[in-house]
């Protein structure tokens, strides 16, 4: 095998020319994975056989190789243009010298610097001090989710690593030493004190054993002019907050703690301090955690929840950017972090750290061991916002040097948040103690509403209350606090017992009582109460609904749709509530059928919300049979709605009936002949029977049972239903 290593890692593009015009588009990341492919191969060549040398000089791994157009023997015999006619001639030692031309070739050649990913590793080298050795093992494992044919063969020939298969693949494909490579793969090496690459502890295929942090391939493939551009997906500084420490005093005592302890910890450059704020959305936690930041006269830094192109970070890649912010910051004075979300990053007891599709990918309590280390290590303090702690493992809580609680903000605070900004407004005191009384306005909204009804109170003094009020109702409005407790009117009395599901109602809502988390699809025809028990549930256990259609979240735009879709789930989570997207077919659809790469984003969107969402989230859909089978795996619980049996029908006809007022009559045949009526209608629903209500509400006249039997006739007829006009009212 070629021992010549590159001069280094990246080798800048010399004079030769590609042999053949189609090699034009041959990229740099081609031919450095050529490279990988051809020294493992020569490297294995003791035990491949000579059909897998074969396969490096057909379809597309012959492309990526460079072989599949290379027709000459080492002997130098030419088959001409007949590559079946060399594969089939050509001995496993002829095979091989050809590989040997051919990366010989390719290293000669060189693989061209000007790449973004090249760029950025060479940013990130000189500014965290990766080493060459470093630098390659990012790069050769950034190159699998990259090149599909790459991943497939280097999978295939590398087959079950252990930590020292995975060090010998490794070295034959980098020709770096050894010792090198495992030194670069230790707990305490650059790569995964950042948490960018962590290693499986089993056995498993070399992709899985080199875990890449979520997000990091669309950062490293995006071009930056700086490393501060490159380090601004990862952490930015955070805005001022014009509180002040009396919108705080029910926190008092916790400042009385907090202030002196995080300026010692500055001055002295203690490790380990976390300090955790937590508490329901909308209650100041942020607003609070900046104002600390200013009160002990530090910097403070935000890690992102978010890359630049709004797609969300989640779990390994938000703590590997808490753990490249320490690095940074550290060098710098009296600085602070601020990691909101935190929930997201912080698994319980019974699930994993890194949520991929295979269950226990990152070896669990491994990783838990090593966000301890994080924790008790973390040079620079981090101040941890979470809107619950339920759930959350106690081996991390327990390494919290102090928790703060915020919740719903005493009236008296409220009051004096509200006197503070309406000072100077011409408003009655009912007005004031209103806004009091609205727990769901931030102090920022208070404020908003009031600057801007004093802006309008010298031209429009009457209406300053009004104008107030109009600009709460349009933020809340914007910020979705109130728009997803959608109350439409109860056209007719919910129960459950009318709803005909697959599943024991009651257990469900029992279990739900109990943990508050799942994927849940209701699946069935129109009006059969899919959304009417969604709102049940959310009556039951006390929490908002937030009604989400799929034709508000679609958008014409690339890209605004995945955003949408992510915000959903995003206001949701912090709200604590449950969210019901409705028409979910439009975005969960078998991709199979996609004609548009918007399309499977938009899904692929949707499917990994609905991994890391850890509240109860239910689609609603009427069409089942169009859902990707990808979507059907993800939820926890499939719940069919069927039309109302023959009891249903005729109970909630009963009960209908009497609510509209309507009279039965008491002769045993004449009602006799009503249920049997009503049991002919197999397509009834109870949305049927809202049909019925509205007509009332309209027409203003109390309906005869006969009329109502017409009305549902009319409805089932409207599905397909079929039936004989014998005996049957119309």
């Amino acid at each position: 095998m070629i021992n010549q290593k590159m001069p280094d890692f990246m080798p800048a593009v010399t004079t030769a020319r590609p042999t053949r015009a189609k090699r034009n588009h041959y990229t740099a990341y081609q031919r450095l994975a050529a490279i990988y492919l051809l020294r493992l191969a020569l490297g294995l060549q003791k035990s491949m056989r000579r059909r897998q040398f074969c396969d490096f000089f057909e379809d597309d791994l012959g492309r990526i190789t460079g072989l599949d157009d290379f027709h000459r023997t080492g002997n130098g015999e030419d088959f001409g243009d007949d590559d079946l006619s060399f594969l089939h001639s050509a001995s496993k030692a002829a095979l091989v010298k050809c590989m040997r031309q051919q990366l010989s070739k390719l290293l000669e050649e060189g693989v061209g610097s000007n790449e973004s990913l090249f760029d950025n590793i060479r940013l990130l080298g000189n500014t965290l001090k990766l080493n060459l050795v470093e630098q390659e093992i990012l790069v050769l494992r950034l190159l699998m989710p990259l090149l599909q044919v790459f991943k497939e063969t280097v999978t295939d020939q590398c087959g079950i690593c252990s930590m020292q298969f995975t060090v010998d693949y490794l070295r034959l494909m980098t020709t770096r030493p050894a010792r090198e490579i495992l030194k670069a793969l230790q707990p305490n090496s650059q790569l995964q004190q950042m948490g960018w690459i962590k290693i499986h502890s089993g056995l498993v295929d070399l992709e899985d054993k080199l875990i890449l942090a979520d997000g990091l391939v669309d950062i490293m493939l995006r071009q930056h002019d700086s490393a501060e551009a490159l380090l601004a997906n990862f952490f930015r500084p955070s805005s001022p907050t014009k509180l002040i420490l009396d919108d705080y005093g029910h926190l008092q005592n916790d400042l009385n703690v907090l202030q002196p302890y995080l300026r010692a910890a500055l001055d002295e450059k203690q490790r380990g301090v976390n300090i955790l704020i937590y508490g329901p959305p909308g209650v100041g936690k942020t607003q609070f955690a900046k104002l600390l930041a200013q009160t002990v006269n530090a910097s403070l830094f935000e890690v992102l929840c978010a890359n630049q192109d709004g797609n969300v970070l989640r779990g390994s890649a938000r703590f590997a950017a808490c753990n490249l912010s320490q690095k940074l910051l550290n060098k710098s004075h009296d600085s602070l972090l601020l990691f909101d979300e935190a929930e997201d990053v912080f698994p319980s007891r019974h699930s994993f750290f890194f949520d991929d599709d295979d269950e226990g990918q990152s070896g669990g309590q491994g990783d838990k061991a090593w966000i301890n280390q994080q924790l008790e290590n973390n040079p620079v303090p981090v101040l941890w916002i979470s809107n619950r702690t339920q759930g959350m493992d106690k081996a991390y809580l327990r390494r919290f040097s102090y928790s703060v609680e915020i919740d719903k903000m005493p009236a008296s605070i409220r009051r004096r948040i509200v006197n503070k900004y309406s000072k100077g407004l011409k408003v009655s005191e009912d007005w004031r103690d209103n806004m009091v009384s609205q727990t769901h306005l931030t102090p920022a909204q208070i404020e908003q509403a009031c600057s801007i009804a004093k802006t309008t109170q010298k031209q429009l003094p009457a209406q300053t209350e009004q104008i107030a009020e109009r600009v709460l109702a349009a933020s809340t409005r914007l910020l979705k606090q109130t728009s997803s407790l959608q109350k439409t009117p109860a056209w007719t009395q919910y129960d459950r017992s009318f709803t005909n599901t697959d599943i024991d109602l009651e257990a469900l809502l029992t279990g739900l009582k109990h943990h508050q988390r799942g994927n849940f699809c209701f699946y069935g025809a129109p009006g059969t109460g899919k959304t009417a028990l969604a709102k049940h549930i959310a009556e039951t256990l006390g929490l908002q609904l937030h009604i989400k259609r799929a034709s508000d979240l679609l958008d014409k735009y690339v890209g605004d749709s995945e955003k949408n879709i992510a915000a959903m789930f995003t206001e949701a989570q912090k709200q604590g509530a449950i969210l019901l997207l409705d028409e979910a077919d439009s975005l969960l659809s078998d991709r199979s059928h996609a004609l548009q790469q918007w399309e499977i984003t938009q899904i692929n969107e949707m499917l990994t919300q609905m991994e890391t969402y850890s509240g109860i989230f239910i689609c609603t859909t009427n069409l089942m049979d169009k859902l990707d089978a990808a979507s059907l795996r993800r939820f926890d619980f499939k719940v069919k709605f069927d039309y109302l049996s023959p009891a249903q029908r005729w109970a909630l006809f009963q009960q209908e009936s009497q609510r509209l007022g309507g009279i039965l009559p008491d002769d045993i045949v004449a009602l006799a002949i009503l249920k049997q009526q009503v049991h002919r209608l197999t397509k009834l629903t109870p949305g049927d029977f809202a049909v019925v209500s509205r007509q009332v509400a309209v027409l203003g006249k109390t309906p005869t049972p006969e009329r109502i039997i017409a009305v549902l006739a009319q409805e089932c007829k409207a599905k397909g239903e079929t039936f004989s006009q014998i005996g049957f009212v119309h």
